[in-house]
C-alpha cells in the first residue's frame, strides 16, 4: 500500500498570501522515479496547476507554492504517479479570505473608550499633536498581587518542615521514640 498525506502550511490565508504544500510519500517499498502532481481549484472552478520539487534531504516528501488570488475554498489536489501509474490521491482545502489591511483593523471608537475608562489618552498617529512629547516621564505602573499559600502548597511545606523540625528536636532530646 502506498499514502500520500497532503499537508498546507495554513488552513486560512489572505488573498495575495503565499501557501506551502508539503507532500508526504508513505509506501513499503522504493518508488523509483516517483512524481507528485497537482493543481488547485478556485472558488469559480478553475484548475492551476501546481508543480512539486523533491526534497533534496527526503525523497519521499515534495513540495509545493501557489498565491491565492480570489477569496473562497481553494480545493488542493494531488496524484502520486510512478512508473506511468497513478498509485494514490489526496486532497486538502484552504479558505482564502479578502486582505483586512492594517487601516481597517482599527477601532478607534473602541480605543477612545477603553482609553476614558482607564485614565489613559488615544493616541492618532495622523495627529502629532496627540502624540506623547519625547523624553517625556512615562507614569509608573502599580501591580498588585495576591499570594495565597493554599494555592501552591507554599503553606503545606512549611507546616511539614515546622513538623518535621519539632520532631528532629524531640528525638535528640529524648523526648519521642523513633
Amino acid at each position: 500500500p502506498v499514502n500520500l498525506w497532503l499537508t498546507a502550511n495554513r488552513t486560512r490565508a489572505e488573498v495575495g498570501q503565499s501557501v506551502t504544500l508539503r507532500a508526504d510519500v508513505q509506501a513499503n517499498r522504493p518508488l523509483p522515479s516517483a512524481q507528485v502532481q497537482g493543481w488547485v481549484t478556485t472558488p469559480d472552478d478553475k484548475r492551476l496547476p501546481l508543480v512539486f520539487a523533491s526534497d533534496p534531504t527526503n525523497p519521499r516528501q515534495y513540495r509545493a507554492e501557489f498565491a491565492c488570488t480570489k477569496p473562497g475554498l481553494l480545493r488542493i489536489s494531488a496524484t502520486l504517479v510512478a512508473e506511468g501509474k497513478t498509485l494514490t490521491e489526496t486532497t486538502t482545502s484552504v479558505q482564502a479570505v479578502e486582505s483586512r489591511g492594517e487601516e481597517g483593523d482599527v477601532d478607534v471608537t473602541a480605543l477612545a473608550r477603553i482609553a476614558g475608562a482607564t485614565g489613559g489618552k488615544l493616541i492618532d498617529p495622523a495627529l502629532p499633536e496627540s502624540w506623547p512629547a519625547p523624553g517625556a516621564d512615562l507614569p509608573s505602573l502599580e501591580r498588585m498581587h495576591t499570594i495565597d499559600p493554599w494555592s501552591n502548597f507554599a503553606l503545606i511545606l512549611l507546616l511539614c518542615a515546622a513538623l518535621g523540625a519539632d520532631w528532629f528536636i524531640r528525638l535528640f532530646r529524648g523526648l519521642a521514640s523513633g
